[in-house]
């Protein structure tokens, strides 16, 4: 998942991204990010504030209140996933197509 790596690591830069991989655990996809998953996705939605919102347009699963809402939100699919990255990020179609073919 090295371009998830260089997308992710691009999008928060002060904080160090050694991978990201798409995970799916009890039927949902995340991405975990290492070596500090909790702290790279409270920078990401400092960044990125309207990326929870968003998320929900996806289908996300974001309980309130849990240790879910501090780190990647929840999809049902890797396509909901990787479509809300594409949006909350603005990737260029290229960079989108890239993403998709390398999962």
């Amino acid at each position: 998942m090295w371009m998830l790596t260089r997308i992710l690591s691009s999008a928060v830069p002060h904080v160090l991204v050694e991978s990201a991989v798409i995970v799916r655990a009890k039927g949902c996809y995340h991405i975990y990010v290492s070596p500090n998953h909790l702290g790279y996705w409270s920078a990401f939605r400092d960044r990125y504030p309207g990326a929870a919102s968003r998320a929900l347009k996806y289908g996300a699963r974001i309980m309130v209140g849990s240790l879910v809402t501090l780190a990647c939100p929840e999809f049902g699919t890797k396509e909901d996933l990787v479509s809300w990255i594409e949006d909350v990020l603005s990737l260029s179609q290229g960079e989108g197509k890239l993403l998709r073919l390398c999962m």
